[in-house]
């Protein structure tokens, strides 16, 4: 072969037929051609790469300068020869400078015949291995070679032109090394968007794939300059126009329109209005079908490629509260698809992060479902998975994985029961946070961890779950998270779904005495951090850092309770402490307190920082507080300062459980005590309502908190008070009612009632009568002894 070789290069130089030496040579270097690779070698050898560039330089007709550049391309590309051997290649035609003489070419309006193959070799000198093609690309974008290929496809309607114009802006923006990010946004600020947005739309499939192609590289990126792409793209309708287009198009088009609409959403979570950007970005795409588009190619698509853009999608989409939403009929199906697909494959990556993306974004009622699904169960697994290579590092113990995956596994666990007390799963665990912290460490600094960009809100959201569980308190502090909450609180001061998790995080951290006495020996400057965000213009995080500060002075300023704060307050209210989801529950027992004659004050906890002085001043004034239990109450942190507040002023409190087998466990636990618990979940019945409503009056009564005042009752309504202390209230006129009432008790009796049967049908009347407290009489026993009965609505 070599002296084949070596005449074809020695004839692109003699006075022959130059264009039939220079097509010979491209014939023979055809990728297509079984020994392209040793050709390419020998071509190399005798000097070939120098022949072409000086017949092209000296352009003497279009036929050879065209012959010429087709022989460069096939030395430059070729498909069975290893990266290095390439890259090498295209470096020697890189030095030997033929970006120069190939873009002077291209300028040459005489050489048209020549412009389409001249565009393919400098596409093809951007082509590498990531970091050492780097510096080609960038020499490629700085020397002007984009700019002139986006001339270039406006003056040309030839196809062949356009789409390698197309690929010139290609193969600057891709590679994944350290300046893409930079040559994506200089290719942008030189117009590209606007020349690929049409070039979708054009009539010649080549073209459009290639405009696809080079769309998915320059929606690529990160930070804020790519969320200014993302809405561009997203504003030009042309995510309208692919959404129609994928579902027609060939498999390769499909993939990237599923990656176009992937790293839009992407883009739109970078920036000061991230949060906001992102729902209104995800809910466009739902509502145009991409998650269902993204499902059915999951599940139908034989292509691991599009099956990949496609879990990207549902990933994606998931990363927001209207995602998450949307999701939610899909969780069946995304969990049998996740069963079946290979462990260790990309598509298995994207399912992982869908779920647990939903898990972090989703709400109560999701994250309830997807633990009655399974969903922790399928993740264990994956959450002790350690990779087999040291590509990820190794693992430091046998209980947590060391993989992105086992990352989103733990993730996804913790937001749906990090907050439950002593699970074995998470509680307590210094690996867990140590995993945790490494990557919000890594967020901050805006670097990878185990080879992803986490989410600032994903970590965050879900250590704010976990430091809801005291014993989990203890251990995030050592582990060193306060130094990286001030970090954050000052890094994030545009990012406010940051900031109100931060803030939640050292809310729920206040809680632990040990921090809350000093914390700024766990981060100096915290205390000041915090008493800043306390204006915030964003009211969760205002909210968040009162709370904090609330409970911080608490136990600075001293554990004395206040003179006017010692038990119960005489003619006070009786305060309502309850969370928002049990608005409706605590409305019913708010409106048979008022009924019964009580003067109540209710509140959905601390909505705003602007009511944490009412909520105090509410605690403070209240003859006494009735608790309404809740999974929802333990969870949250305003709940939590109230409730504590109140019990640290010794207020006598009632204990009201809204769900039917809570557990109040943990600082619940402890605040109820050993209290009686009144059930208060099943009262949408008149009756019920009665019963349970009859029975938080009478332990308001058994602590010495009796109605002011008595409402008049309507038709069987009676107000809720004792029989005697009603009677010292009212005078005569109410002793003459207890009489009253006693006669009606005494007529229900049989001759051959028992007492038990007596004290039914007392019962009953009472219930009857709408009796809302505790009615005390003497009763006459069958045997003619009187007996006292406590007629209680249970």
């Amino acid at each position: 072969m070599a002296p084949s070789m070596a005449k074809m290069v020695k004839d692109l130089s003699g006075r022959g037929d130059i264009v039939a030496a220079a097509t010979r040579l491209a014939d023979t270097l055809c990728p297509d051609w079984p020994p392209n690779q040793q050709a390419q070698a020998a071509a190399v050898r005798h000097g070939a790469i120098a022949a072409l560039l000086k017949l092209i330089r000296q352009r003497s007709t279009p036929e050879i300068a065209r012959a010429a550049c087709s022989a460069l391309v096939n030395l430059l590309l070729s498909e069975d020869a290893s990266q290095s051997e390439a890259n090498h290649r295209i470096d020697l035609v890189w030095k030997a400078g033929a970006l120069r003489v190939l873009m002077e070419l291209i300028d040459d309006v005489h050489m048209e015949s020549a412009l389409s193959l001249a565009l393919l070799c400098v596409a093809a000198l951007g082509y590498g291995p990531d970091e050492e093609a780097a510096e080609r690309r960038d020499a490629v974008l700085s020397q002007g070679a984009v700019a002139q290929a986006l001339r270039v496809f406006g003056r040309s309607n030839d196809a062949d032109v356009q789409r390698f114009a197309i690929q010139v802006v290609g193969s600057v923006c891709r590679g994944m090394d350290s300046r893409q990010d930079r040559r994506i946004q200089a290719a942008f600020d030189a117009g590209s968007v606007p020349v690929l947005l049409q070039a979708v739309r054009s009539h010649h499939d080549l073209v459009v794939a290639s405009a696809l192609d080079t769309l998915v590289s320059v929606s690529y990126g990160d930070g804020e300059a790519h969320a200014e792409r993302a809405r561009h793209i997203l504003n030009s309708g042309v995510v309208e126009w692919l959404v129609a287009h994928q579902r027609a198009s060939s498999t390769d088009d499909q993939r990237c329109c599923l990656a176009i609409f992937a790293n839009i959403m992407l883009g739109s979570s970078w920036g000061g209005n991230a949060d906001e950007t992102m729902e209104t970005t995800v809910e466009k795409m739902v509502e145009l079908g991409v998650l269902d588009i993204s499902m059915s190619v999951l599940r139908d698509s034989d292509d691991e490629e599009v099956k990949i853009s496609a879990g990207t999608c549902c990933s994606n989409i998931c990363h927001s509260h209207c995602g998450a939403r949307a999701v939610h009929k899909h969780l069946p199906e995304l969990i049998a698809l996740l069963e079946r697909v290979q462990p260790g494959s990309h598509v298995r990556s994207m399912l992982l992060g869908a779920l647990g993306n939903a898990a972090c974004f989703g709400d109560k009622d999701l994250k309830e479902y997807m633990v009655t699904l399974g969903v922790v169960d399928l993740l264990v697994p994956v959450m002790t998975e350690a990779a087999s290579n040291a590509e990820y590092g190794a693992s430091t113990t046998q209980v947590f994985g060391n993989t992105p995956q086992s990352m989103v596994a733990t993730i996804a666990i913790a937001s749906l029961i990090g907050q439950e007390e002593n699970n074995p799963l998470l509680s307590s665990s210094a690996e867990v946070f140590d995993m945790f912290t490494g990557a919000l460490k890594a967020t901050l600094a805006n670097q990878t961890f185990r080879h992803v960009h986490w989410s600032l809100h994903m970590i965050l959201g879900t250590l704010a779950n976990l430091s809801v569980h005291d014993g989990n308190k203890h251990t995030m502090l050592e582990q060193g998270l306060a130094p990286l909450l001030l970090e954050t609180l000052h890094q994030a001061s545009k990012r406010d779904a940051a900031l109100e998790q931060a803030t939640r995080v050292l809310w729920n951290l206040t809680f632990f005495h040990e921090f809350a006495e000093n914390p700024d020996g766990h981060a100096a400057g915290l205390l000041a951090a915090l008493k800043a965000l306390t204006t915030h213009s964003n009211e969760a995080v205002r909210r968040n850092a009162v709370g904090s500060m609330f409970q911080i002075k608490q136990l600075q300023h001293g554990r004395n309770i206040p003179a006017r704060g010692m038990g119960s307050t005489p003619n006070g209210h009786v305060m309502l402490s309850y969370n928002w989801p049990n608005q409706d529950l605590a409305t019913r027992l708010q409106t048979f307190l008022e009924q019964a004659g009580y003067s109540v004050w209710a509140d959905e906890g601390i909505k705003s920082a602007d009511t944490l002085e009412f909520m105090a001043k509410a605690v403070e004034d209240a003859a006494a507080v009735v608790v309404l239990l809740s999974p929802a109450y333990k969870e949250s942190e305003a709940c939590r300062t109230e409730g504590e507040y109140a019990y640290c002023l010794n207020k006598p409190l009632v204990a009201v459980t809204l769900q039917e087998g809570f557990d109040a466990s943990g600082w619940l636990g402890a605040l109820v005590g050993a209290r009686r618990c009144v059930a208060f979940w099943n009262t949408a019945e008149q009756q019920a309502l009665e019963q349970s409503g009859g029975q938080v009056v009478e332990e308001l009564c058994r602590q010495g908190v009796v109605a002011a005042s008595r409402v008049t009752p309507a038709p069987n309504n009676v107000a809720a008070v004792s029989i005697k202390d009603h009677a010292r209230s009212q005078g005569e006129e109410a002793e003459a009612g207890v009489r009253g009432w006693e006669a009606k008790l005494v007529q229900q009796r049989s001759g051959n009632s028992s007492e038990a049967e007596l004290l039914v049908q007392v019962e009953r009347l009472a219930t009857q009568l709408g009796q809302l407290g505790v009615l005390e009489t003497r009763l006459q026993a069958l045997e003619g002894r009187h007996h006292r009965a406590c007629c209680t609505i249970s």
